[in-house]
């Protein structure tokens, strides 16, 4: 029921596990004559926009009136009549096809200006502007990353939940119980003052904020989509003199169609970046000579494990990312669960890969990286869920 009007669709749509590969996003009603006829479908954002262009939002049993906000460019849920009232501006949440209110930064300026401060653009100051200031949008994203890590590392059920169900529960938490403003500013006061964290609280991890993208049914993810999309991707940034040095060699092995070698700088780019942004290389986990097994293995700041796999993608006819898609052995997909329980089954078990990666593995607390550069270097990193191939 979105209102009082009654809407059918395909029940197997949005089944993670793939059984129904089919299954289209397609909305029905009642016509006339007591047949179905199409109404509308679900987008790729998961809104539900029906063919006289409204769009409703999703909201636990319920919908919400949806309109978009020109100004801010974004979605904003707007009362049930469409008079405009209680409007709340909302963004991506822990998935693509999710959604959360956006941080209220109108009654945010001295936290944001904290933040200004702590990430080097104290020169930067006055009203904010997401719209014109790549600062301000760099700012925001890293307090809207940074308060969605702390709702997950401080409420026992989130932390303790499947790595895959995290995104979906601070969503949840966050429309009930708002944003915890209070324990950002409490760490950006530390941070400007050169104090040790407020107990409790959590050392920035940016993938922790992020949200996390399912594969298709057939094991692919759209590099395109989420490179244009900062809630979905690690943040860019300007290279190191020793990542520029890795770039080089790496663009030497391409043109010299050097394709092992160059595999191999790929996989060394992406740990020069974490590794220079804080995250610590875990050694071990493969096997067959170090040729097998995972790319990487890191353990993040605040203590979360992660496994990367390092891939290359091209660019379509249209100039667009290429989508990617992981490969598989006759038993598994790279980056499944049981693909992980088969490198580890493979690999010395004494390593501290091995170990790391078990326990998380064992406890659901493992996370999944997947790295596409493309054919100019670009490094895009992002948090996967392979829950519908791994059978």
């Amino acid at each position: 029921m979105i209102g009082a009007e009654q809407y059918f669709m395909d029940a197997n749509f949005g089944n993670p596990s793939g059984a129904v590969p089919n299954a289209r996003p397609h909305l029905f009603s009642v016509g006339a004559g007591g047949n179905l006829v199409s109404a509308g479908r679900i987008e790729r954002d998961g809104l539900f926009r029906l063919n006289d262009n409204r769009h409703y939002l999703p909201v636990g049993t319920g919908f919400c009136t949806v309109n978009f906000d020109s100004a801010w460019l974004r979605w904003k849920v707007v009362d049930a009549g469409g008079h405009g009232r209680a409007e709340i501006l909302i963004e991506m949440g822990g998935a693509p096809d999710s959604w959360v209110p956006m941080l209220a930064v109108d009654q945010l300026s001295d936290l944001f200006q904290s933040v200004r401060n702590i990430k080097g653009y104290a020169g930067h100051v006055g009203a904010v502007d997401l719209s014109n200031s790549s600062i301000d949008q760099w700012v925001y994203r890293y307090m809207q990353g940074y308060l969605r890590q702390i709702v997950g590392f401080c409420e026992p059920a989130i932390r303790s939940a499947p790595t895959a169900q995290k995104g979906a529960l601070i969503d949840a938490y966050i429309w009930r119980n708002g944003y915890p403003y209070d324990c950002l500013a409490s760490i950006c006061s530390a941070l400007e003052n050169r104090r040790p964290l407020p107990p409790g609280m959590p050392i920035f991890d940016a993938f922790q904020g992020l949200g996390t993208v399912r594969c298709s049914k057939d094991g692919n993810f759209n590099v395109a989509r989420i490179s244009r999309t900062m809630q979905l991707h690690y943040p860019d940034r300007r290279r190191s003199l020793a990542e520029e040095a890795l770039l080089e060699t790496w663009r030497e092995k391409d043109a010299a169609r050097d394709n092992k070698r160059k595999g191999e700088v790929n996989e060394a780019m992406y740990e020069a970046r974490l590794t220079e942004d804080g995250y610590t290389v875990l050694p071990g986990g493969t096997y067959g000579g170090g040729q097998n097994g995972f790319d990487r293995v890191f353990e993040g700041p605040a203590g979360d494990i992660y496994i990367l796999e390092a891939k290359h993608v091209s660019y379509t006819s249209a100039g667009e990312l290429a989508n990617v898609s992981l490969g598989g052995t006759t038993s598994s997909r790279q980056m499944t669960d049981s693909w992980v329980r088969q490198v580890l089954a493979l690999s010395q078990p004494g390593t501290l890969a091995a170990k790391r990666v078990s326990d998380a593995l064992r406890r659901g607390q493992l996370f999944k990286l997947l790295g596409a550069t493309s054919k100019d270097g670009k490094l895009v990193m992002f948090k996967i869920d392979m829950s519908p191939v791994d059978f």
